[in-house]
């Protein structure tokens, strides 16, 4: 028992002095070896150490080995896996001695260089591979200073990480559990394409030779170049996440997502253009080397700008990308709070709440496109200006240089074009198929209304808008078409209106010829036409655009064969051809006469016309039988429109036209009174003078007894006062419509029922003055020169008028007026007439000058010296087939207010003689004339007065010339008459028993002749 006792101590000492030996003196080179063949059996690569090996023994193990190398494989050349300045093991002494634990606890690499290379062949240095399952592991590995490089021969990529500091853990040769470094920079080149990471951070979870499961990289800046051509990028404060990266040898590197945020992005383009994104945060899936599944991004703001000067900005960036791959996207949706963008030639414009969906997008095409905004607004930089309101626009098949199909709705649109012109559209819809850069297989567009505005005041208004075209192209016009509903023009205050305007062409070349048809409705009737143009083209000042229209309605047709000015002045030939001016008239709301016959019409002419001015030159017109040449401008620039011309005609009738009326002829026609002056009445005796006034009075007084008849009729007109002149206004409200300067002939112009030749007339109208100027005007054989003026401008209207006649037949004159004459025979008549004409009655209450008639060899028309006595006494009768011949007749007026007061004619005939001075009123139409009359048959002058209204006149008649105390010589004159005749005593006896009893019994005085004169023709 003693000895086992001793046995046991002396063991257990020298345990314990083996103890204190190992760790007095470790088995240095057993350890380093135990570990390199630990790491050579766990990779089944050369593990070597040049340096130093330093072990320290406790409970726990520490080695340190500088200089330590792993190897590539066998027959891989270049810099070895892994070279490390030292490595620092530490980990459970006894486990790790034993060999009953593989892993090591803590594993420290300084400085180490990791060399990470794919040959050519695609064969790597990194892949493990070893005969039997390795069971070597590190519980933790720190490293410092580390320079880690990586290199594809194949796909001449290269990377390389500087001054990494960091850790990882559970490290096999299988895989880390995790890792997390920090660095200094990081290069990496990409096939060309390089990346520079300022201050890397990377970490990462469940990483094997062929994936990881979680990496997040970091950094100060990233920097790219040589991406695209040339492409380079800048990444400030990067943040990149991706979740399930796979690198499987000889397949794609693939991630299940990432996500990348950053404070900016810029990037400079291999064309020179630049793009920055501002708080960039993307997100995207299935990513794959040249593949992304979807992509999500946001920016705060982003822009990017050409070299050639576009420059297009957006604010509140998000954007959704799916199927990204180089060749191509297969959708794109982008919204933008606002998009802003300038193009090269100093464009530029704004899109408000944007957004934009494409699919299948590649290099070459887009398939579908679609944008819609709240407004778009584009200014172009030489005046152009557009924009929209609640619009969408969709595509498809796009590609640089055409569009399969496009589509653009807005709510409005509103556009400003280059001269100033402006317009917009309501309600709009464009629908065009194949359109290219310079060619389109089929557009359509519809609007609500269009209003367009010129640079020069005028407006065009079209509503409910069709237009359609195909086969368009920049040479041709297959077929177009333009429809509206309803189609205004303006221009200041004229209003054109055209309904269901229609507008089309065939196999038209551009810039021209184009020949196109139109129709449209107009005061309900349809209007076709055809329109010819040289060209499409606005004119300009140095080329006028060649025109030519024809419009065909109402059995009308006007055509005009001319140019189109850049002042839009039309000018050329012009024909307007009509079957019915007065059907033409009524449909172009314009009041004709309603006589006449207004039919056949024709003008023909040289135009120059304007929207506010038109020339008519060389002029020839055609109006039913009359015909007429000259020229006529009208020009509504002004205040009011303006006409000045010459015309000329071969003949005219007013009054069959309803312009001026044939009078209604009271009394024989014209050419039986003259007829009658070569055969006229012999002298009548005075019993047969005294039969016709008794049979006269005593057929008066029997109608009386019968019941009135004529005769009381014709005492009630007698006695009816003269109607009384109208103080209605006259209306000269036209004389402000226009203004005139015309001058006009007419070799015949039938007036008011006479011929008339007008040599010359001018007419000139000028702010409410109306001024005619007539000279040698042939009138029934003789001349009239005179002018005439009416004012109207302001105040109450005046006219004056100053006209000389010669050699003018009176009778025709008066038979033309309507008047019933008692004149015939060749008149001079002189007159200077003035006054006011704001009425009829204002006109002969205000008239005030002079007339002068003289008359040499004529007749007075109606009664003849047989009948004179009856006119005396009030009883004649008016019969144009007689005539009295007289050899002078002159009459002078002067008129003041209406008034004359010392109105004077002389008559001289073979059988009397009349000299009468008086009083002529207009504003009463009463006279009051005192006249001497010479009859052939009476014994002395028979004074008498004419007076009261001149419609029914008074006669007094003192036979007996009373007036001079004569009474008893007159009647000694009567008793030495040779009158005796029985049937005349019986006639004489009868009127003097019945006159005293009749409604108008005759003066006393007439009674006591007649008396005198019964005695006579009995022969007593």
């Amino acid at each position: 028992m003693k000895r086992v006792a001793i046995i046991v101590s002396v063991l257990i000492g020298l345990l314990a002095l083996a103890a204190i030996a190992l760790v007095m003196r470790p088995p240095t080179g057993m350890i380093a070896q135990r570990l390199a063949d630990q790491v050579r059996q766990a990779t089944g690569r050369d593990f070597t150490v040049k340096g130093l090996t330093t072990v320290n023994l406790g409970w726990r193990l520490k080695v340190r080995m500088d200089d330590v190398t792993l190897a590539n494989p066998a027959g891989m050349a270049g810099d070895p896996l892994l070279w490390a300045r030292a490595i620092e093991v530490e980990t459970p002494t006894v486990p790790a001695l034993t060999g009953r634990s593989a892993t090591i606890e803590v594993l420290r690499v300084v400085d180490p260089r990791v060399s990470l290379v794919r040959d050519a062949a695609g064969v790597n240095n990194w892949t493990i591979t070893t005969a039997g399952p390795s069971t070597f592991a590190v519980g933790e590995l720190q490293f410092a200073g580390a320079r880690l490089a990586y290199s594809d021969a194949s796909a001449k990529d290269s990377a390389v990480f500087e001054g990494l500091d960091g850790t990882a853990n559970d490290v096999s040769a299988k895989r880390i559990g995790g890792f997390a470094f920090t660095g200094a920079k990081a290069n990496i080149d990409l096939a060309g394409a390089t990346a520079v990471l300022d201050k890397p951070s990377l970490a990462g979870k469940q990483v094997t030779p062929d994936a990881i499961g979680e990496l997040d990289v970091k950094g100060a800046t990233l920097t790219l170049a040589g991406l695209g051509d040339g492409m380079e990028a800048r990444l400030d404060g990067p943040n990149a996440h991706a979740a399930r990266l796979a690198m499987a040898t000889g397949a794609p590197v693939t991630l299940g997502t990432l996500d990348v945020k950053a404070t900016a992005l810029t990037a400079k383009l291999p064309d020179g253009a630049s793009a920055t994104l501002e708080a960039l945060d993307a997100h995207a899936a299935e990513v794959k080397s040249e593949h992304v599944g979807t992509l999500a991004l946001k920016a705060g703001g982003a822009r990017y700008a050409s070299g050639d000067g576009l420059d297009v900005a957006l604010d509140t960036v998000a954007a959704e990308v799916k199927a990204l791959s180089p060749e191509e996207i297969g959708g794109l949706v982008l919204d933008a709070k606002a998009v802003r963008y300038k193009l090269a030639d100093g464009a530029s414009g704004t899109i408000d709440a944007a957004h934009a969906e494409q699919r299948n997008i590649t290099p070459e095409s887009i398939a579908e496109l679609s944008l819609k905004g709240d407004t778009l607004k584009h200014a172009g930089a030489a005046g152009l200006g557009v924009e929209l309101a609640g619009f969408a626009a969709s595509g498809k098949g796009l590609t640089p240089g055409a569009i399969g199909g496009l589509v653009v709705d807005a709510r409005t649109l509103g556009y400003r074009l280059e001269d100033g012109a402006s317009g917009s559209f309501a309600t709009l819809h464009a629908d065009g198929h194949g359109i290219k850069t310079n060619a389109a297989d089929d557009l359509m567009l519809t609007s609500t209304t269009l209003q367009h505005a010129m640079a020069n005041g005028s407006r065009l208004e079209l509503a409910g808008l069709e237009a359609s075209g195909k086969a368009l192209t920049t040479q041709s016009i297959g077929e177009a078409s333009v429809a509206a509903a309803q189609f205004a023009a303006i221009d200041g205050d004229a209003r054109y209106e055209l309904v269901k305007l229609a507008a089309s062409t065939k196999d038209a070349k551009l810039p021209g010829p184009i020949d196109a048809t139109l129709a449209f409705d107009w005061k309900g009737e349809r209007v076709s036409s055809a329109v010819k143009l040289d060209q499409l083209a606005w004119p300009t000042d140095a080329k006028p655009l060649p025109l030519n229209v024809r419009l065909d309605a109402r059995g009308s047709q006007l055509t005009i064969d001319g140019t189109l000015s850049s002042a839009r002045q039309v000018e050329g030939q012009t024909s307007l051809t009509s079957k019915s001016l007065r059907e033409l008239a009524k449909w172009l709301d314009v009041e004709l006469p309603t006589t006449g016959p207004l039919a056949a019409t024709k003008v023909e002419g040289r135009v120059k016309a304007t929207t506010k001015r038109l020339e008519l030159s060389d002029a020839a017109l055609a109006l039913d039988a009359t015909k007429a040449r000259g020229s006529l401008t009208v020009d509504i620039s002004g205040a009011r429109p303006r006409i000045t011309g010459t015309l000329a005609a071969d003949s005219f009738d007013a009054d069959a036209y309803g312009i001026t009326k044939p009078p209604k002829r009271t009394g024989a026609p014209v050419a039986a009174a003259l007829a009658a002056e070569d055969a006229p009445s012999p002298p009548a005796t005075l019993k047969e003078a005294l039969k016709v006034y008794a049979r006269a009075e005593l057929e008066r007084i029997e109608q009386e007894k019968a019941g009135g008849g004529q005769s009381a009729a014709a005492a009630a007109a007698r006695k009816a006062p003269p109607p009384a002149w109208s103080d209605e206004p006259f209306d000269f409200g036209f004389l402000k419509t226009a203004d005139l300067d015309l001058a006009l002939a007419c070799d015949k112009l039938r007036i008011a029922g006479l011929d008339v030749g007008v040599p010359t007339l001018k007419a000139k109208l000028d702010d409410g003055v109306l001024s005619l100027d007539g000279r040698d005007l042939t009138v029934r054989g003789g001349k009239v020169t005179g002018r005439a003026a009416v004012e109207a401008r302001d105040g109450a209207p005046r006219a004056a008028a100053n006209i000389k006649a010669d050699n003018v037949e009176a009778l025709d004159l008066f038979d033309a007026l309507g008047l019933t004459s008692m004149v015939a025979g060749k008149s001079s008549i002189e007159a200077d007439l003035g006054g006011g004409v704001a009425s009829q009655k204002k006109l002969v209450e205000s008239v005030t000058g002079s007339v002068k008639v003289k008359m040499g060899r004529g007749s007075v028309i109606g009664y003849d010296p047989g009948e004179i006595l009856t006119y005396i006494m009030g009883n004649g009768r008016y019969d144009a087939k007689r005539r009295w011949p007289f050899s002078r007749l002159d009459a002078d007026m002067s008129l003041d207010k209406g008034l004359s007061k010392n109105t004077k004619v002389v008559v001289d005939t073979a059988v009397a003689a009349a000299n009468s001075d008086g009083t002529t009123n207009l504003p009463k139409r009463e006279i009051d004339y005192q006249a001497k009359l010479n009859v052939s048959f009476w014994f002395q002058p028979i004074l008498v007065r004419i007076f009261g209204a001149w419609n029914s006149p008074k006669w007094a008649a003192d036979m007996f010339d009373t007036s001079r105390g004569a009474t008893l010589e007159s009647a000694a004159n009567l008793r030495r008459l040779d009158i005796k005749d029985p049937e005349l005593a019986t006639m004489l006896g009868d009127l003097i028993a019945k006159s005293p009893g009749s409604a108008e019994p005759l003066d006393p005085a007439v009674l006591d002749t007649l008396r005198v004169l019964q005695t006579q023709a009995e022969g007593k």
